[in-house]
């Protein structure tokens, strides 16, 4: 779940190929666990000492596990995204400051950026954008 996270943070646009691929990836993980978990136990003695007979039902019937499940996934993840952050705030990237740009137009929309274009014309010496005084 880890992984599957994380790449999903890291892509810029989620498309419809990369949640087949995440949700597959989960879901493929979670029949193998099933598949494998309904082998019998081996009478050999190396790998009689690993099996997994029967564990599957009894972790996905504790509270234990959901609960790790949803705890573990952001505490694995925070350090990486705080040292994301971080960087992106000291020291950004090209890509990451076109952005902040980007994001900024979007937020504030056209009418606070003729306000703001309006304010700018007429802070030099009281002159409009003719040079006339007012």
């Amino acid at each position: 779940l880890v992984v599957n996270v994380r790449v999903a943070t890291v892509v810029n646009f989620l498309t419809l190929w990369h949640h087949i691929v995440i949700w597959g990836s989960i879901v493929l993980w979670l029949l193998f666990a099933f598949v494998y978990n309904g082998f019998e136990p081996s009478t050999d003695f190396f790998f009689s000492a690993f099996t997994v007979y029967g564990l599957i039902q009894h972790l996905f019937g504790t509270s234990r596990f959901y609960l790790g499940a949803v705890l573990c996934v952001p505490a694995a993840l925070l350090p990486d995204m705080a040292l994301q952050a971080l960087q992106r705030l000291v020291a950004p990237r090209d890509f990451q400051v076109v952005q902040e740009m980007v994001w900024k137009s979007i937020v504030e929309g056209p009418a606070a950026r003729a306000a703001k274009a309006a304010a700018k014309d007429t802070e030099g010496g009281g002159e409009a954008k003719d040079g006339v005084a007012q």
